[in-house]
């Protein structure tokens, strides 16, 4: 029970991380901007960890590369997250970029010879679909204003590609990590890396992040400070590095395949349902074809169905 709870409650941090992306928007914050506070924090919480638990004494240059890919990888998954918010209701956004676990499943597939069910393949193809509907919602919604003034409606390819990139690049981090946990820790042979290493992996992800995303905001010059965008990226940063913390830091004894439908599931399920009620969006059928569809490639593709079989 108490796995269950853990898994929901960093579900339910990442989604409301995610709204306050959306409310520094609101605030004339960017993005970006919000990026680097959660990056600056998220590195001094995880440095910090990695320092009460010596994990320092295990530094080396595997895990180093690994987290320098994994935060760039982040970086342009963001500066994509950014462009997307601007044409497609957060909720839908969210439902793509929560299925970043998928690139991880398919490199250990390919890498590793890990099994890739027939409920995974199908998971595969709701998640596909719920990119579809949600590049149709997207290009909609972004006709309406570009039809206000005098342009044309964007086409759904361009929404399609976008919405696919997401879950491609925030997966990198979960195919680092993937990669990490099939290497032996340098110093402490009977160690898996990212075990021995996790915070520190993590930390050095959110330094990347930090500064990429901080240069990528200077050259721009968007930095700007309201009292709603700070808000926003309080909202953001608190949830965020909790949701990580409890995803990545306890360790969780049910089996993955559960952890990741349920965090996922509702990181999803908590983003729409805020998203409606304080944001304003709107609930259409596009909206419930891309949640639904989305919930059910969580599902599908976290295997959870043979596990309830089984039981």
């Amino acid at each position: 029970m108490e796995s269950v709870l853990i898994a929901l409650a960093s579900g339910f941090c990442g989604g409301l991380g995610g709204v306050g992306y959306k409310v520094s928007n609101m605030g004339k914050v960017s993005t970006l901007q919000t990026a680097a506070v959660i990056s600056f924090f998220g590195a001094l919480f995880f440095g910090a960890r990695a320092c009460l638990l010596g994990e320092w004494t295990l530094f080396s240059w595997q895990v180093t590369s690994l987290a320098l890919a994994s935060g760039f990888s982040q970086y342009l998954a963001l500066v994509v997250f950014a462009l997307a918010l601007k044409k497609t209701p957060l909720s839908l956004v969210w439902c793509a970029a929560s299925l970043e676990f998928m690139p991880g499943l398919l490199f250990a597939w390919l890498a590793y010879d890990e099994p890739m069910s027939l409920w995974r393949w199908a998971g595969l193809v709701a998640l596909l679909g719920a990119i579809v509907v949600a590049s149709f919602a997207g290009s909609e919604e972004e006709g309406e204003k570009s039809q206000e003034q005098g342009r044309g409606r964007p086409p759904v390819g361009t929404m399609l590609v976008t919405l696919i990139a997401l879950p491609l690049l925030f997966g990198g981090l979960f195919v680092c990590m993937k990669w990490g946990s099939h290497l032996p820790t340098p110093g402490a042979p009977e160690k898996v890396l990212m075990d021995a290493t996790g915070n520190i992996f993590m930390c050095l992800v959110y330094f990347t992040m930090m500064v990429t995303c901080a240069c990528h905001v200077s050259a721009k010059r968007e930095w700007n400070i309201t009292p709603l965008g700070a808000w926003g990226c309080a909202l953001a940063t608190v949830p965020t590095v909790a949701s990580f913390f409890l995803q990545l830091c306890i360790v969780v004894e049910a089996p993955a395949a559960v952890v990741f439908a349920l965090t996922y599931s509702m990181s999803m399920f908590s983003t729409a349902i805020l998203s409606t009620l304080f944001l304003g969006e709107k609930r259409t059928r596009t909206w419930y074809a891309t949640l639904g569809l989305a919930l059910l490639a969580v599902v599908l593709i976290s295997d959870i169905f043979p596990l309830l079989l089984k039981s």
